[in-house]
């Protein structure tokens, strides 16, 4: 026969993250054509065959009255969704010697296909194949049968076959087995609030380049669900990570880092929010895999420095190189030696002898491999052992004086046949044994004394903790005489106790000196920022003088001095006690002094029954301005006059504008009516329209010469001669606005208050 003597052995053991991909339903297939078959093969009953087979390569095994029954496990074929599940799968039964069909009598045996949600089982039957149900044929014949796996579980399947065990029968037939598959009906769609679940991690500490690899347990297996993941680097506020929409995540991180995932259930709308998970990063260098190409037989316990940790004795039962890295790392000191207590299962039921080696590195310069002299260790060996009989082997593993101190690996590496060479390979062992990784906590023994502080430490009110004597240097400084609550730059300090550590290098002292801190506290007055409209008079302080500049600098003020304009002040004042501590506030002293009203202080009027609102003044935008008949009632704010009072030819009007706090000076102007009084005859002048748009027209009985147009500053704007009667002005051109017009006809004037819209 032509046999591809390819022994199939524990690979289903990639990840407990990988094996849970699959969250709808199942659908899976081997053909047993590719280079890796994840099929298990511990009793090495089954190889992998071309000859004869159903299609390409077949897993076979010897039917044979003498031989024990042997068994293969698949992988893990997802997760269920609890819905009926189809096998299919091809078979035949041949002859050993000449490949004619196998007949049913006598009875040859039987074989079955199993299923679990652990590779370990229970098993549960699927269906049994035997001369009651085998159709004897030459051909493989396809059986398909259902089963119903529990839901959110994984799915494993077990070939079992048997020979008939009757010794009296000669039973030599070869079994093939091909084309597997299974199919699982569609998942039930989701319905109301999705089920709570706990983020999981697959390891809690990572080494730097390792990445996060995250699931959610137990598994969704509903339809119409959505998944967003979500990270956060204080366990509080978290941050939806964009693309992370599958029910498993996997990234690499910088930091140490808590996830969770946010389901949502599309139909309903309602959605939960799964238990969060932190992945801490040790802040080390990953370290090298270990392949072990024959079976994982696995340490069962390690304890060591504050390590006490026990593994299942299973073979094939765990990963080859299993990270205990989240555990409590080990304590050790450097110069200080500790004993290590080692057990595993070294795979010999029949009691050959088979002795299992162990060798434990630890990486004490930090340098991420384990290839110095004194990083290897070499305890022992254990011989027939299960794991879990207590049979132990011990050693002694000495920290040498110059370990770096702080966090690193160890590697409790167990071999077949004899100690390993090398850290990263399992070849001198025939690839049988195991690996487990764990931190080890290295530490210093220093000896060093608390600092001596004999007097109390003032300080000034504004003190921190970078204000602490020796703070960047041989002094570490506590809030508490045996805590971790070490005080930091920033800190805010306040009166009381606090505890100072000699620190030199890595090592710290054990005692703690107790130092009590006074603030001197430097009083000062409060000040305000002042708004004056005038002039502000600076008053006496009780604490503290006013400066120009910061910290005593710049003019000094005394008290009782005259500020008449907008300036920035500090109040100063320095401790009696502690040199260089001070006080200071600022503030400023706003002088916002209301300008006069702008206007001629001598005005002719010439409009008929004129008031107060037809002088011409300018004033602050937004002021109003109140109008009286003397100059003592414009200053005492008394007897105001209406604003429709009619204006007295010769009079003096005294006026002031205010913006709601501050008023304006004085402001007097005398006024003189004319308006064909003296100059200008009433008879025959008329002019039209006021308010204009355009043009301006005006009649006079004599002829008109000159018409000239002002705007309130007195400014000329506009100016036209004119010889007739009628004097037409274009004001088109002009802004909006009050315009003053001067007519004159010979040697008399007159003045109009014209508004051009």
């Amino acid at each position: 026969m032509n046999l591809k003597l390819r022994l199939l052995t524990g690979f289903m053991f990639l990840s407990l993250f990988f094996t849970q991909l699959s969250y709808s339903q199942l659908s899976y297939s081997e053909d047993f054509e590719g280079d890796e078959v994840f099929w298990t093969n511990p009793e090495d009953a089954y190889w992998l065959d071309d000859y004869e087979s159903c299609d390409g390569y077949s897993i076979v095994t010897e039917l044979y009255t003498y031989y024990e029954e042997g068994t293969s496990v698949s992988s893990t074929l997802g997760i269920s969704n609890g819905q009926l599940a189809t096998l299919s799968y091809e078979y035949k039964l041949i002859d050993y010697y000449d490949d004619t069909p196998y007949p049913n009598s006598p009875n040859w045996g039987n074989f079955s296909v199993e299923y679990s949600t652990s590779a370990t089982g229970p098993w549960t039957l699927i269906e049994t194949v035997s001369p009651a149900n085998h159709i004897v044929s030459g051909d493989c014949a396809t059986r398909t049968v259902a089963f119903t796996p529990p839901a959110g579980s994984n799915v494993y399947l077990r070939l079992r076959s048997a020979a008939n065990p009757d010794e009296d029968i000669d039973i030599d037939a070869l079994l093939y087995f091909d084309n597997v598959s299974v199919t699982q009906a569609a998942s039930l769609p989701c319905e109301g609030t999705p089920s709570a679940s706990t983020t999981i991690a697959a390891n809690g500490t990572i080494c730097n380049s390792q990445q996060a690899q995250l699931s959610l347990s137990p598994a969704y297996y509903s339809g119409g669900l959505t998944f967003q993941w979500q990270s956060s680097t204080n366990g509080t506020d978290y941050t939806p990570i964009t693309g992370a929409t599958s029910p498993t995540y996997s990234a690499a991180q910088t930091a140490s880092t808590w996830y969770r995932a946010v389901i949502t259930c599309t139909g309903s709308g309602q959605t939960a929010t799964s238990t969060p998970v932190q992945v801490i990063n040790s802040g080390l260098e990953c370290y090298c895999d270990v392949p072990f190409e024959e079976d994982i037989e696995p340490i069962t316990l390690v304890n060591f420095a504050g390590i006490d940790n026990v593994s299942s004795a299973a073979i094939n039962g765990s990963p080859g190189v299993e990270n205990f890295t989240g555990l409590t790392p080990g304590q050790v000191t450097a110069g200080q030696t500790y004993e290590i207590t080692l057990e595993g299962n070294t795979n010999d039921p029949d009691g050959d002898g088979y002795e299992t080696y162990f060798t434990v590195f630890i990486d004490w310069n930090h340098d991420g491999d384990f290839e110095d002299d004194d990083e290897q260790n070499e305890i022992g060996y254990l011989v027939d052992s299960n794991g879990t009989d207590g049979v132990q082997l011990t050693g002694d593993i000495e920290v040498p004086e110059d370990a770096l101190p702080g966090l690193t690996y160890m590697r409790v590496f167990k071999l077949f046949y004899e100690f390993t060479s090398d850290p990263c390979s399992s070849e001198d062992g025939a690839g049988y044994g195991q690996v487990e990784d764990y931190l080890i906590n290295v530490t210093t023994d220093c000896n060093l004394e608390a600092p001596e502080i004999e007097e109390d430490i003032t300080l000034c009110n504004a003190a921190t903790g970078a204000d602490l004597p020796n703070f960047d240097g041989d002094i570490v400084w506590y809030y508490s005489a045996t805590g971790d609550d070490v005080v930091v730059e920033s800190d805010a300090l306040v009166a009381g106790t606090y505890y100072a550590a000699a620190i030199e290098g890595t090592c710290e002292s054990e005692e703690r000196t107790p130092v009590e801190v006074i603030i001197d506290v430097v009083n000062l007055d409060e000040v305000e920022d002042v708004f004056s409209c005038t002039t502000y008079v600076l008053p006496a302080l009780t604490n503290g003088a006013y400066y120009g500049g910061t910290e005593g600098t710049g003019t000094e003020y005394e008290a009782g001095d005259e500020i008449t304009e907008t300036t920035t002040l500090y109040v100063y004042a320095e401790s009696e006690i502690v040199e260089g501590c001070f006080a200071e506030a600022v503030f400023t002293v706003n002088i916002d002094a209301l300008p006069e009203i702008e206007g001629a202080e001598e005005q002719t009027i010439t409009t008929p029954g004129a008031t107060i609102t037809d002088i011409v003044i300018l004033t602050v935008n937004g002021a109003s301005v109140t109008w009286y008949p003397t100059q003592e009632d414009a200053e005492a704010g008394t007897n105001a006059i209406p604003t429709t009072t009619e204006l007295v030819n010769g009079a003096t009007y005294y006026a002031v504008q205010n913006n709601g706090e501050c008023s304006s000076e004085v402001f007097e102007v005398t006024i003189t009516t004319t308006l064909g009084t003296d100059d200008f005859t009433n008879k025959g002048f008329t002019y039209y329209p006021n308010p204009v748009n355009s043009v301006l027209t005006i009649n006079y009985s004599s002829a008109i010469t000159n018409v000239t147009v002002y705007n309130l500053m007195r400014q000329q704007v506009l100016s036209r001669d004119n010889t007739q009667l009628q004097a037409v002005t274009d004001m088109s051109a002009l802004s909006t606005g009050t315009y003053l017009v001067k007519v004159t006809a010979g040697t008399q004037t007159a003045t109009l208050k014209i508004v051009k819209q």
